[in-house]
């Protein structure tokens, strides 16, 4: 009789902690789509924002010593989260320009 409620009681445990560790990891996949859907989102704002500069600056056929660390530090950024060669190409222009004082 012991070892039949001794056997039950297992079972139960072990669906009971299978059941646990099937929700976390539910969660923990669901918690990285997440956070992968963000990180896409940070780097199509990133890349709005380098491709905004580098038109604002092409205009001016100039960029100051700020403007270039800013897009420098977005595009480190930007490459960081997988970003491609196109704005690459946008940095390699910048980086052909005259840089001024503010």
């Amino acid at each position: 009789m012991i070892n039949f409620i001794i056997e039950y009681w297992m079972q139960i445990s072990f669906g009971f902690l299978i059941s646990i560790v099937s929700l976390l990891y539910r969660k923990a996949v669901s918690h990285k789509k997440k956070i992968e859907k963000m990180q896409e989102g940070i780097q199509v704002l990133l890349k709005i924002r380098i491709i905004d500069t580098y038109t604002n600056i092409i205009k001016n056929e100039y960029i100051t010593y700020n403007e270039k660390e800013l897009i420098l530090e977005m595009y480190k950024s930007y490459k960081s989260l997988g970003g491609n060669g196109v704005i690459k190409g946008l940095i390699e222009k910048i980086d052909t320009l005259e840089v001024r004082n503010n």
